[in-house]
């Protein structure tokens, strides 16, 4: 495992708002992808990011099911999810955070990946 992060967010606009908010906060080694099968695939293919960060609602994979897939293969990743609604129905496995997406979403998901990672 490496100290990489992938982040999720079909959004292309939420997801270059991150890379923007992420690299100002000194996150380098992030992966960024629109659709969930490419991270997993990614994932699969190279050294084990040590956190995924996903949305919740995407067209072709919720995130909850992205992140089971992901613990299923590699239990040992972090996992944080981020929603517009923090009225998830969960699934038998969840995720370690859940983020709500508000006015301070951004500096919330900067914190929890410090806290994550112990930085």
């Amino acid at each position: 495992m490496n100290d990489g992060i992938v982040f999720v967010d079909d959004d292309e606009g939420n997801a270059l708002l991150a890379e923007v908010w992420l690299s100002n906060a000194g996150f380098t080694n992030v992966s960024y992808f629109r659709e969930p099968e490419k991270a997993l695939r990614y994932i699969e293919r190279n050294p084990k990011p040590a956190l995924v960060i996903s949305d919740y609602n995407m067209p072709t994979m919720n995130g909850v099911d992205f992140l089971q897939e992901v613990k299923k293969n590699s239990p040992e990743i972090k996992t944080i999810i981020v929603s517009a609604t923090s009225r998830l129905q969960w699934h038998p496995i969840q995720p370690h955070k859940v983020l709500v997406k508000g006015v301070d979403y951004l500096d919330d998901l900067v914190r929890e990946i410090k806290k994550e990672l112990g930085i």
